[in-house]
């Protein structure tokens, strides 16, 4: 086992472990006390670890207003829009953010 195979792992376990803080990034100890990350940088994070997440940014709200959902402009409202629209169509909430990034462009 190679040591990028073992920080690839690494990183996705604290991806994956850190699930129910995405509206609370302060709350983890690795990154939490990094000034500067908030909810939209925390779930990026997520996603580039490969773990199943929304990136709450204006990009998303924008997509969401577009297809008619009334989504406020802070991160937790948009991250709780995108959520139900996600359990509502039936797909993860990274595949949501994924086909609204395909909309967009």
């Amino acid at each position: 086992m190679t040591k990028r195979f073992r920080r690839t792992k690494a990183v996705a376990a604290w991806a994956d472990g850190v699930q129910g803080l995405e509206h609370a990034p302060k709350l983890d100890p690795i990154v939490g006390g990094v000034s500067g990350i908030g909810p939209a940088l925390f779930a990026y994070m997520r996603m580039r670890c490969g773990s199943d997440a929304l990136k709450p940014d204006l990009r998303v709200a924008g997509s969401l207003r577009k297809l008619g959902f009334d989504v406020p402009g802070d991160e937790h409202s948009i991250l709780v829009v995108a959520r139900a629209a996600a359990a509502e169509l039936g797909v993860s909430p990274l595949v949501l953010d994924q086909l609204l990034w395909g909309r967009d462009g």
